[in-house]
């Protein structure tokens, strides 16, 4: 669903009042699996269920890829995000899936309460050898009560009350899934505010490490600094370089709908509906990418995946799955795949996985 109402935005041949309701849709879709997401989230850490899969990640990587997928909702209020990066090259060892989740929810969280022409501040700084990241905004502030209780799962501030419930939406897991995740990787986080109506400070507190980053292995797609400001949603951005894609997907509309946006995109798509059409389909040419999905009627496409591998087959791999358990990410990345995504897909995701592989 979020994939068709995404389309249906990209399409300049419809009115714009269908537009405008496809796009509530899209939003509506994601808000709710957002919600559905923190939830799991949330139980998966107390039970200890959420294992850390680490790697070297570059810090100015993970925020400039971070701020990309966001720069459209703050564009959105018209808010200005600002960025003074440490001028040295600082490297973390964590999760790169998890760290750029505890950012996300923070800078998404100072966005849903900073007004419109606002301005947000994200800054890195090293103090031996430890890495702070502070993310300040000039939005609606807080009180002394309201920080003590920022952390806390299913927290809302005083100003969100029951007239402003729906306005400010969530259900107050965002920043206590990042104070978690925050600790697992020997980190601390705070807040910090002057007071009602004079801002936030979120600071972020995590050991750096001195490891150099290592060679990518073929299994692995490094993430690449998403430098440029990523595009209006509306607007179909061609790839700076065309890719044969091998599309292997089951559900018809979905197939037709990833194939539709693939080639918007400039991308020459080959399509297959099953285990055995996409192992032929495999075999007979060249492909410079591979977009699988797990369950497919013959089959599951982890498994093709890894036959794949065993004979060669050596093009970057992306999985699409309505599951996205760690459990399940685990499984994708020893099959052969680089990225993992989980249904249903937004086309931001769509684009920032292109991105990667290009």
């Amino acid at each position: 669903m979020l994939l068709v109402a995404s389309a249906a935005v990209e399409r300049e041949d419809l009115p714009e009042d269908v537009r405008k309701d496809f796009e509530t849709i899209r939003k509506n879709v994601e808000t709710e699996a957002r919600l559905i997401d923190d939830l799991l989230d949330m139980t998966r850490i107390l039970r200890g269920r959420m294992p850390l899969i680490l790697t070297t990640v570059t810090v100015d990587s993970l925020l400039a890829e971070t701020i990309a997928v966001l720069r459209n909702d703050a564009a959105a209020k018209e808010i200005e995000l600002l960025t003074h990066f440490a001028p040295e090259r600082l490297l973390l060892q964590g999760d790169e899936v998890r760290l750029q989740q505890i950012l996300s929810n923070v800078i998404r969280n100072a966005i849903k309460f900073t007004p419109a022409t606002g301005q947000i501040e994200l800054s890195t700084e090293s103090r031996k050898d430890r890495l702070l990241i502070t993310v300040t905004d000039t939005g609606l502030g807080m009180t002394e009560s309201e920080i003590e209780r920022i952390f806390d799962p299913f927290s809302q501030g005083d100003h969100v009350g029951e007239r402003n419930a729906q306005r400010f939406g969530g259900l107050g897991l965002g920043l206590a899934i990042s104070k978690l995740l925050v600790e697992q990787h020997g980190g601390t986080i705070g807040a910090k505010s002057p007071g009602l109506g004079l801002g936030s400070t979120i600071e972020i507190d995590l050991p750096l490490s001195a490891a150099v980053p290592s060679t990518v292995e073929c299994e692995t797609i490094a993430p690449e600094a998403a430098a440029t400001e990523s595009k209006s949603e509306s607007t179909v951005v061609k790839s700076p370089r065309s890719m044969r894609i091998l599309l292997i997907e089951d559900h018809d509309a979905t197939r037709d709908t990833l194939a539709l946006l693939l080639r918007r995109r400039g991308h020459t798509v080959v399509e297959a509906s099953t285990i055995n059409e996409g192992g032929i389909a495999a075999a007979d040419g060249i492909y410079d990418l591979l977009m699988s999905d797990i369950g497919l009627p013959d089959g599951r496409g982890d498994e093709l995946m890894m036959i794949l591998r065993k004979n060669g087959f050596d093009a970057p791999a992306i999985a699409l799955s309505g599951y996205g358990m760690e459990a399940d990410l685990l499984r994708s990345r020893k099959a052969g795949f680089g990225l993992h995504l989980t249904k249903p897909v937004s086309i931001q995701e769509l684009d920032r996985a292109l991105a990667r592989i290009l």
